[in-house]
């Protein structure tokens, strides 16, 4: 069988079930198409989208009950029977999707005994913990006060100075990332942590830490240089923060305020709409003012 110019090759049996496959999965589109030409679905998202949501509400105070119990109910019925959540049906746990959804229960007012959490917990440790976890969780626990801000990723909004002559500059980057990556510019550098309710503790979540030291293929890698370059930024940071800052916070808010006017809300996806309303706040913008408004409802 030629399939996409590259020849398939099996047994007689595997090849009667992927031709099966690519017929039944023909005949379901036939039927499905609109009389117009077209197809709509349902779009549907993993539970951290829902996560999110709940961490948003708390970011700005803004706490919907009804709408953050539907959230809830969402989350714990896509929980996986050990213990975490998946970025896809039928998916592993993930280490970061388990957080994201452990810590919004938390939010939302349950604690460690409660059974789902703890279930949580135990693989979030099996996982690695918190340790292990990327960049945009230790962001948004951080703004919570549950992980060490010295640790979360530098993201300066002087990167708006750099020219697009530049060899690196946020039109460098992808457009998926810039929409979500300016607004957090603002955040990172106002730095304006919320204190959560006195039960929420990521803590626990901590893995054991092992002692075996570093091997040389650690000491040269990419990994190792942007931590090293991360370092380098927060480092200089109080040196030309105090000469810059407000000019680079001017400039990532001109450059937010100018996308989300053109509707659609900045990037037309999630994590950027939620980041520009949480710049928002941290810019000082009252929830009644109709820029705040119009990308709430956006999102």
């Amino acid at each position: 069988m030629v399939f996409a110019d590259h020849t398939v090759h099996g047994s007689s049996e595997q090849l009667a079930c992927l031709t099966r496959a690519i017929r039944q999965s023909q005949d379901y589109f036939l039927q499905t198409q609109r009389s117009a030409g077209y197809w709509v679905f349902d779009l549907e998202n993993d539970s951290t989208i829902v996560a999110d949501y709940i961490y948003l509400m708390h970011y700005i105070g803004h706490i919907d009950l009804e709408r953050q119990q539907k959230a809830v109910n969402q989350i714990l019925s896509v929980q996986q029977p050990d213990g975490g959540w998946n970025i896809y049906h039928g998916g592993p746990s993930d280490l970061n999707a388990t957080i994201k959804c452990g810590f919004a229960l938390q939010l939302a007012g349950y604690n460690h005994s409660f059974p789902p959490l703890q279930r949580a917990g135990e693989c979030i440790r099996r996982l690695g913990g918190l340790q292990k976890m990327h960049s945009y969780n230790r962001f948004y626990l951080g703004l919570f006060g549950q992980f060490p801000w010295q640790r979360v990723v530098a993201i300066p909004p002087e990167l708006m100075f750099l020219p697009t002559s530049f060899y690196f500059n946020i039109y460098e980057i992808s457009s998926w990332s810039r929409v979500i990556l300016v607004p957090m510019s603002i955040i990172w550098a106002l730095k304006p942590i919320q204190t959560p309710p006195a039960h929420v503790d990521c803590s626990p979540w901590w893995a054991p830490t092992s002692s075996s030291g570093k091997n040389l293929r650690d000491t040269f890698s990419w990994k190792t240089f942007f931590f090293t370059l991360d370092a380098i930024v927060k480092r200089s940071n109080r040196f030309y923060a105090p000469f810059t800052r407000r000019e680079a916070l001017r400039r990532a808010e001109s450059w937010m305020l100018d996308h989300i006017s053109r509707g659609g809300g900045l990037g037309a996806v999630f994590p950027s709409m939620q980041n520009t309303i949480m710049a928002l706040h941290a810019l000082g913008y009252q929830h009644d003012n109709l820029i705040f408004v119009n990308a709430y409802q956006e999102l």
